[in-house]
């Protein structure tokens, strides 16, 4: 319903005022302490009873303790639709009712399904990349245990592709200088540069990670790491072709970056592939609609 809300009012949204979003938040907010007490509740249990568990043990553990999270699951996607209509209106609420829970889920994230490490990751990109994105601490601490999530080899396909995604998000939050590029770009190269990046099973986690190189090129490029080739590489696959969100996103952020002459995108090597992106952008047909209306509109500014 809050998707939909945000839909027919996409910009400045009044279906909800202050009043109503805090309480919103202090329910929401319940629900998590909840879903939390069951957890420690079910796991102390399991505990008590001395019982020696093996690997295959402790996933089936994991997959029963999921279906005890699953309100926690809808929790993140109305903070994450909150924080994309509100922006920073909603921050303190969802600050102060949902952190918690997901930042302590990240510190413990091999304990966790799949499923609680992906609502953990997508609390976090979407809290920052929409509504709270002043604590440059933070993210510096966001983007270490992401690095380390992706790290390690308990990490899926799945959640490294939302991994990546906020990485690049992060990196345009913080300045120049002070961010690990060459952490971030070796994580983000991995999936590039794999043989089978663009298989079916791959080419929308591959996307994922070329749309945050995208944004080290136009935000962190130290020119030791991220140089003018990786420009030229990324511009290279665009337009993107497999999932619809991520293409539009990407393709709005790179339009804006050329008419605002962002002189990390545009140098004497890299203005040819630029306009060739460009072209691409209006010319190629896929199967997904890869432009949303604001590139459109950005496009024509450039013809």
């Amino acid at each position: 319903m809050t998707k939909t809300l945000n839909e027919q009012q996409p910009t400045n949204p009044t279906y909800l005022d202050g009043e109503m979003t805090t309480r919103i938040g202090e329910l929401f907010g319940k629900v998590l302490t909840l879903v939390s007490s069951a957890k420690k509740e079910t796991s102390s249990l399991v505990n008590a009873k001395n019982i020696e568990i093996d690997e295959e043990d402790l996933e089936t553990m994991k997959d029963q303790l999921a279906k005890l999270t699953k309100p926690a699951t809808y929790v993140m996607e109305i903070s994450g639709q909150l924080c994309q209509g509100f922006k920073t209106q909603v921050a303190q609420v969802v600050r102060e009712n949902f952190l918690n829970y997901f930042a302590m889920s990240l510190q413990s994230y091999k304990t966790l399904s799949e499923s609680e490490l992906l609502d953990a990751t997508c609390f976090f990109c979407d809290f920052i990349e929409h509504s709270f994105h002043s604590d440059t601490g933070m993210i510096a601490e966001l983007t270490n245990k992401f690095l380390e999530i992706f790290n390690w080899t308990g990490a899926t396909t799945d959640v490294k592709q939302t991994l990546t995604y906020g990485m690049g998000v992060f990196s345009m939050f913080v300045p120049k200088g002070t961010f690990p590029t060459a952490a971030v770009f070796q994580a983000l190269n991995s999936m590039v540069s794999a043989p089978d990046a663009f298989s079916e099973e791959n080419a929308v986690a591959t996307e994922s990670a070329l749309g945050a190189v995208g944004k080290l090129v136009y935000f962190q490029k130290d020119g030791a790491v991220v140089i003018d080739a990786v420009t030229i590489g990324f511009l290279s696959k665009l337009p993107f072709k497999f999932e619809e969100t991520e293409a539009q996103t990407t393709h709005q952020l790179f339009l804006e970056q050329v008419i605002a002459n962002n002189n990390n995108l545009i140098t004497d090597a890299t203005k040819d592939s630029v306009l060739a992106a460009v072209n691409r952008l209006r010319t190629e047909k896929v199967e997904i609609e890869f432009l949303n209306e604001e590139s459109k509109s950005l496009l024509a500014k450039l013809a």
